[in-house]
């Protein structure tokens, strides 16, 4: 019973773990943010979705989960935390939620959604502009019979999150954003703020980022979890309209137009692919920049993948990034 719960990676995952090597593991669905655009607003508490799945059906007295909210970083863990709430410490960075079963003795196959809530955006939360954030969740379970069911990882100072998101299926982390061109501008450009961090917890260690565009063709399943948030519903999957401030009344459409540039930006590096230095503890800022075809039209959507890389080649973390021209 030691292995029986699990958070999905992707929609097909099945809780098997380690991951095989360069797997894209940062887009779990197991993990959302529940606002309609899949974003914070400063001074809207937010509610948080987990979805546990079960490997095999069993009967628990209780299900926990954690959570822990970052902004868009490449490794992200409880190191990178920001402070959910207004003069939160350093001791409440966790949030938490639970799901008692009505009769623990009872063997379920399913579990409902947990809702966490705690995450209450304020000014200053971030130095980065959006309201993007990055989710990354942990599950544990005390079953009826037998050993607990994971671990409360809170209380595991040595608890490297960023590994055990490829290695413990408990662990997932959601790291997927939506972002459109400028309206009213010349040239239809992204340019994307993040944070590259180590998973290290002392030292530095020299890394690797890249920046890939995933083919139209791969594109479609791709995008219908992570815009789901923020189509409306009432409409039929091939009429839907994105919603939400940056893209209220713009019609999904995947582009067959190849991008006029993209790259990273970390001074005094630039290209597609890039080298740094990273000390444990601080992140650095870069931006994700991407320059659409001009003659793309509203609607249009691509959709790309950070990659950061270790000194031997072994994916450390990242994110995807999903642009949409708006004009």
């Amino acid at each position: 019973m030691s292995g029986n719960l699990f958070l999905q990676y992707d929609a097909a995952d099945t809780g098997a773990r380690p991951l095989p090597a360069n797997t894209t593991f940062w887009v779990s669905p197991a993990v959302v943010l529940a606002t309609t655009d899949g974003n914070y607003t400063v001074g809207q508490p937010a509610t948080i979705d987990v979805q546990v799945s079960l490997m095999s059906p069993a009967a628990y007295e209780i299900i926990d989960v954690e959570v822990w909210v970052c902004d868009p970083t490449t490794v992200a863990g409880p190191s990178t935390a920001l402070p959910p709430f207004q003069g939160a410490t350093a001791q409440q960075l966790t949030l938490t939620g639970a799901y008692a079963p009505p009769n623990p003795n009872q063997v379920i196959s399913t579990l409902p959604v947990i809702q966490v809530t705690g995450f209450a955006p304020y000014p200053g939360i971030s130095s980065l502009p959006g309201g993007h954030c990055c989710l990354i969740a942990n599950c544990y379970g005390t079953p009826s019979e037998g050993a607990m069911d994971g671990a409360d990882l809170n209380e595991v100072a040595a608890a490297n999150l960023p590994n055990l998101v490829q290695t413990d299926p408990h662990v997932a982390q959601h790291n997927i954003f939506a972002d459109a061109t400028l309206p009213g501008s010349q040239i239809k450009v992204i340019n994307f703020p993040f944070r590259a961090a180590t998973p290290l917890s002392v030292g530095t260690e020299q890394v690797r980022l890249e920046i890939t565009e995933t083919p139209p063709a791969q594109l479609r399943p791709i995008l219908r979890p992570i815009l789901s948030p923020i189509l409306s519903p009432g409409l039929s999957p091939a009429l839907r309209q994105l919603q939400g401030a940056k893209f209220t009344g713009l019609p999904v459409e995947i582009s067959e137009r190849p991008v006029k540039s993209i790259g990273l930006i970390g001074l005094p590096n630039e290209g597609r692919a890039i080298e740094l230095e990273l000390e444990a503890q601080r992140s650095q800022v870069l931006t994700a920049t991407v320059e659409l075809d001009p003659a793309e039209q509203p609607g249009a959507t691509h959709a790309f993948d950070i990659v950061q890389r270790d000194a031997t080649g072994r994916v450390q973390g990242g994110f995807r990034l999903v642009t949409v021209a708006s004009h």
